[in-house]
């Protein structure tokens, strides 16, 4: 009996073994493709099983995690220093990816930055205030765009709201003008005595174009065309206020 006993006990301590070795199920796993600055425990996992994927947050950035191509979450819902993602493993492999848009203003949580542009004035020694205009998505799908003023000590801005079809439009305008394809096929010499920068969000993705990345044609006039389309929008768009 006793020989029996300890026979049991020792095949149960070896499935246990096997068990925390290779985890407790079986089945395949698939593999998880995870970008550099993306922190994962491991990266093969079985269907059903949950992952957990996260990164830094970084300052003057928004950062996106997409998950085979789609956007996951993006760091203007996260008050931390990380942006943490979970999601079910499913019964293929997955790739995690960043996407990130250089800003100069925190939109807050909420908001989803569609197009961010602002123009700045450089070689003086002084500062000297500028404006961006970023045009947002809303939780509820409505479209936002604010005029925000940055002086040497203060940041402030007005919100309009804008008509639905104001991201199509502007889009439109980067696209005409090729600003998707000047980081590819760009030949123009950089503009001195200014800085530009103009980031779009298309199929997802978020891509920033600057006055110090070569230019197909005229840069500073394309640039100036997606202004003044900005600006449009909140010419016929409605201020908010505090009592909206």
């Amino acid at each position: 009996m006793t020989g029996k006993v300890t026979r049991m006990i020792m095949a149960a301590a070896l499935t246990f073994s096997i068990l925390s070795l290779f985890g407790c199920g079986f089945g395949k796993k698939y593999r998880v493709y995870a970008a550099p600055g993306i922190e994962i425990k491991r990266d093969s996992y079985r269907e059903g099983e949950t992952v957990t994927v996260r990164t830094h947050t970084v300052m003057d950035e928004i950062i996106d995690i997409y998950i085979d191509g789609e956007i996951a979450v993006s760091s203007t819902e996260s008050n931390d220093e990380w942006i943490v993602v979970k999601f079910t493993m499913p019964a293929h492999d997955v790739t995690v990816e960043l996407g990130s848009v250089n800003i100069s203003v925190d939109p807050g949580s909420g908001y989803q930055v569609l197009i961010s542009a602002f123009d700045m004035t450089t070689g003086t020694e002084m500062f000297q205030p500028y404006n961006e205009l970023v045009l947002l998505r809303k939780a509820d799908g409505s479209l936002e765009m604010r005029n925000v003023l940055h002086e040497e000590d203060s940041t402030s801005y007005t919100s309009y709201e804008v008509p639905d079809t104001a991201y199509e439009e502007i889009l439109g305008v980067i696209l005409g003008e090729g600003m998707d394809r000047w980081l590819e096929e760009g030949e123009e010499d950089p503009i001195d005595g200014a800085y530009w920068s103009c980031s779009f969000r298309q199929d997802g993705d978020m891509t920033t174009v600057t006055s110090d990345d070569p230019m197909i044609g005229d840069g500073h006039r394309s640039f100036g065309k997606v202004w003044n389309a900005m600006l449009s929008m909140i010419n016929s768009g409605r201020e908010i206020t505090d009592s909206d």
